[in-house]
């Protein structure tokens, strides 16, 4: 009997495996396009991973608790509205799939949350190492192509900012780049409780990859990350200096073997402590989300919704009629499509896991989950964070509720 629930546990274990496989990690796009390499591949996984999420939603969801269900019923009446919408003006179903996309993580969250419940598997190491051998292997696949150059800023051709790739000398875009951070924050921690030459040595490799790939936006997450992830832990004693010191090898070894490396890190931190200038790729932001101030006036509560889609862009028409906006913030695309009350369902999330942030009996792994998912606020004004990230945010909630009963219960 007990040779046969072994078994058993082990194919369920197998199964979660898999499950988390198809569901989350291959929502990362260095996963995704490794396997399926064509953009127009990867649109058709994400648009049957979206009819999954549906089909599991409401055959599942009479078993969530009652906050998630009040989520979930909110989550519909938008989509009914967008449905409604693409009906009545555009005699279509679903006329553009990607303003769905803008809400869609609503419900990512609440399945991830909800469907990982019950497992026994650690998602997060799963996460981190997933993370780390598909940067590797991607990299070992285009590094022949690319090559790390950073005082050229070519734009390579028929990228276009497609996929995983940024489209220039940087190699991976930011959305790539940003996820790095979750492996970066889960080694931190490993390394402060235990510094052994192993996680030390993953700590110093992680930071180098955040560094090379020169997304400031990126660099002031991480900066800001780990000052947070610092302030919460109980546990640190003398064992941050040593992890100090790796971090600080880690950049000086940066700046002496690479050329210019220095002169960049000025320069792009000049931009950083100068956002408003029109010059820079932060003024440039700023002026998107003026000239997009208009428009969310006009629909503070609701937003444009599917209407929105063919509205004149306001800022830069280079972009292909039929299109539609192309954010850089995360927080302006939310609020014109769905207004001020798509905002807060969207964030609602981080903000139930921001106020956790500095409880003290949270486990470590939750405490890392914790700093990333907040990090993502930050991420989110100058990037649409993607799909990955949300997952990871239902991840996050999954792990928080589970030390929450913990706690309660060894309280009683």
């Amino acid at each position: 009997m007990t040779l046969q629930n072994s078994s058993i546990r082990k194919k369920s274990k197998i199964g979660s495996y898999v499950l988390l496989f198809f569901i989350l990690l291959f929502t990362l796009e260095i996963v995704s396009y490794l396997f399926l390499v064509k953009y127009a591949y990867v649109t058709i996984y994400i648009k049957l991973l979206t009819a999954i999420m549906f089909i599991y939603s409401f055959i599942s969801f009479y078993k969530w608790s009652k906050p998630d269900k009040i989520y979930f019923y909110i989550f519909l009446l938008f989509i009914v509205k967008l449905v409604i919408e693409s009906i009545v003006n555009f005699g279509s179903l679903l006329a553009y799939p990607s303003v769905l996309a803008v809400i869609f993580p609503v419900l990512y969250i609440l399945v991830i949350k909800n469907i990982f419940k019950n497992t026994a598997i650690n998602i997060l190491h799963v996460l981190c190492k997933t993370i780390i051998l598909f940067y590797i292997i991607f990299m070992l696949f285009n590094i022949g192509d690319f090559g790390f150059n950073i005082t050229s800023n070519v734009f390579m051709e028929n990228m276009d900012e497609i996929g995983p790739y940024s489209g220039d000398a940087r190699i991976l875009h930011a959305r790539t780049i940003f996820l790095i951070m979750l492996p970066y924050l889960f080694y931190l921690s490993k390394s402060l409780k235990k510094p052994s030459i192993s996680n030390l040595l993953i700590l110093f490799f992680l930071i180098l990859i955040i560094l090379l790939h020169q997304h400031r936006t990126v660099w002031v997450t991480t900066i800001i990350s780990t000052f947070l992830f610092v302030s919460i832990n109980n546990k640190l004693h003398r064992k941050i200096f040593l992890v100090g010191i790796i971090i600080t090898i880690a950049i000086i070894a940066a700046f002496l073997f690479i050329p210019n490396l220095l002169d960049l890190f000025i320069d792009r931190f000049q931009d950083i402590l100068d956002p408003f200038n029109e010059d820079n790729t932060s003024g440039w932001r700023y002026l998107q989300i003026l000239s997009y101030i208009e428009y969310v006036i006009q629909k503070p509560i609701l937003g444009w919704g599917m209407n929105g889609f063919n509205l004149p862009n306001p800022f830069i028409d280079f972009w292909e009629e039929g299109t539609g906006h192309h954010f850089h913030d995360a927080y302006i695309e939310i609020i014109f499509y769905f207004g001020i009350v798509g905002l807060f369902l969207k964030y609602y999330p981080l903000y139930k896991i921001t106020k956790y942030m500095s409880l003290k009996k949270l486990s470590d792994n939750t405490r890392v989950l914790i700093v990333f998912c907040v990090s993502g606020l930050v991420f989110s004004f100058s990037y649409v964070p993607p799909l990955t990230f949300w997952g990871i945010v239902g991840v996050c909630l999954l792990y928080l509720e589970k030390d929450l009963k913990f706690i309660k219960n060894n309280a009683q």
